[in-house]
């Protein structure tokens, strides 16, 4: 009795035709001979795989061999590259501007204020205006005042205070190359004059005044005249205007010491003068009414250097607590094969290789900026981690084979994947040059180019030294003090039992 096929659902199931068995046969054909493809392919890409490390497992095989026959000069010479490319910082350039290091090399901004500054020239002509300045300028001191009961400035005795905190400012001399200058010897000049506090005409002004009130329009006063004006929004704050837009009030003045900076001589001189007016406002605590906050052009550069001066002290300690990590962890119980000098000497390479690194940059002109000190803590971590793979491959070597084939075998199991990591840190610091952002280009620069001679001194540096601790391993000698040699423990109690050891 025949059985029907049924398919899915209950459903008769057509018989296959000969047309269709052979389209599938085909079909599975075409998908046996890209799944063979794909898997010559991936088999093809295994190998070629295979064949970079053999290339590069050749090319460790051979430095090995050369460090383990030649360690002095492996050992001395980065010590003398370092010294060498450290002369360079006798041209080391520092930059501390934070508007150059932080706006785009191409951007717009740069270009459109270059065309400003090229038609309408403003420290290259006799009449300085400051109202057409187009950057953060250079050369000026700044005072904010304000009353210390957060009154009026207008009242006589903070009035009185002002005017004698202007004096005082305006009458200090200092002295370059044995010729002395006050603020109005260098005071940048309009028509011939230095240009004026529009704070202090604006006292003298209400001084004249019939019943000694303010009365002017701001922020932009035009004398009765029409001959003159004042821009009083740049040097009062805290206003109170009346229904006509006149100033009846204010509660801040702003005093402004504009500074001649058109030669390098007169730059030198007005940085000088910036310092001792620092120095002067810091020391003067004689004032009953008011209070006051002051500036100079250099002081945005120099707190952003005093920034970076900060991490100093904390390299050091940051430093002195890897020495001590690194050395530790490099220890172990068995006293000929503990190798604490090592990490010591692991933080040393990385300190070698930022030097170095630095040193290739000063010397093609690259200046420094403050985010720099950001570099040795990166290169400390990058460096000790390096040397953690190289002796860990040292302890995972054979000892009974010779000290050259442990070498070897270091080079050869450790070198491929400090190559990687050096590389993959390599690009990433070197994606920074692409940015066209100044601060971030020099740090970049200075990065990349430390992780190539920290990657450079652990392959040769490093793996010198490997081989004299090695050499004192295999001599026996204890590895922490390297000068004690060990002795088998039933020995060392027959030595303390006759009381020699």
């Amino acid at each position: 009795m025949a059985t029907s096929q049924s398919g899915p659902g209950g459903l008769p199931r057509r018989p296959l035709s000969i047309r269709q068995l052979l389209e599938d046969a085909v079909a599975i054909h075409s998908m046996e001979r890209a799944l063979g493809t794909c898997y010559l392919r991936a088999k093809m890409t295994i190998k070629n795989l295979n064949i970079v490390q053999v290339v590069f497992n050749a090319i460790f095989k051979k430095i090995a061999l050369l460090v383990v026959r030649y360690p002095l000069l492996f050992t001395v010479g980065p010590l003398l590259m370092t010294v060498g490319l450290c002369v360079s910082f006798l041209k080391f350039r520092f930059e501390d501007d934070p508007e150059f290091l932080f706006t785009m090399t191409y951007g717009r901004a740069r270009s459109d204020r270059l065309n400003i500054n090229n038609l309408f020239p403003l420290r290259d002509l006799e009449n300085y205006d400051y109202g057409r300045e187009t950057r953060i300028i250079s050369g000026y001191g700044r005072i904010l005042v304000t009353a210390k009961d957060e009154g009026s400035i207008f009242r006589p005795e903070v009035r009185a205070e002002i005017e004698e905190l202007d004096k005082m400012i305006e009458k200090f001399f200092i002295t370059h190359e044995n010729v002395p200058y006050d603020y109005q010897a260098i005071c940048s000049r309009y028509f011939k004059k230095c240009l004026s506090q529009s704070v202090i005409n604006a006292f003298n002004e209400v001084e004249k005044s019939v019943n000694h009130t303010v009365k002017f329009k701001y922020p932009l006063y035009l004398s009765p005249d029409k001959l003159k004006f004042h821009f009083y929004g740049m040097f009062f704050g805290g206003v109170s205007l009346d229904d006509e837009g006149h100033m009846v009030d204010a509660k801040l003045a702003h005093l402004v010491y504009f500074l001649d900076t058109k030669t390098e001589e007169r730059k030198e001189i007005s940085i000088k003068w910036e310092k001792e007016f620092l120095n002067i406002m810091t020391a003067a605590h004689n004032f009953s009414h008011i209070k006051f906050d002051y500036l100079t052009s250099h002081s945005l550069p120099e707190e952003f250097v005093k920034a970076g001066n900060k991490a100093i002290p904390i390299f050091f300690v940051t430093a002195s607590f890897m020495v001590v990590f690194s050395m530790v962890a490099c220890m172990l119980d068995d006293c000929t094969k503990s190798k604490p000098w090592i990490g010591l000497l692991g933080c040393l390479s990385s300190l070698m290789g930022v030097l170095s690194g630095c040193g290739i940059c000063v010397l093609f002109n690259i200046s420094f900026p403050p985010s720099n000190y950001a570099v040795p803590f990166i290169m400390v971590g990058i460096g000790i981690d390096d040397t953690f793979i190289f002796l860990a491959s040292w302890r995972n070597t054979d000892p009974r084979k010779s000290l050259e084939e442990r070498i070897v075998d270091t080079y050869v199991h450790s070198g491929v994947a400090i190559t990687v990591t050096s590389l993959t840190n390599v690009i990433s610091f070197g994606a920074c040059v692409i940015t066209y952002i100044p601060g971030l280009e020099m740090f970049g620069e200075y990065a990349a180019a430390s992780c190539i001679f920290a990657y450079v001194y652990q392959i040769s540096f490093i793996g010198g030294c490997l081989v004299y601790l090695a050499r004192i391993e295999v001599a026996n000698y204890n590895g922490n003090f390297l000068i004690c040699k060990a002795v088998p423990e039933s020995q060392a109690r027959e030595y303390l039992l006759l009381g020699i050891y």
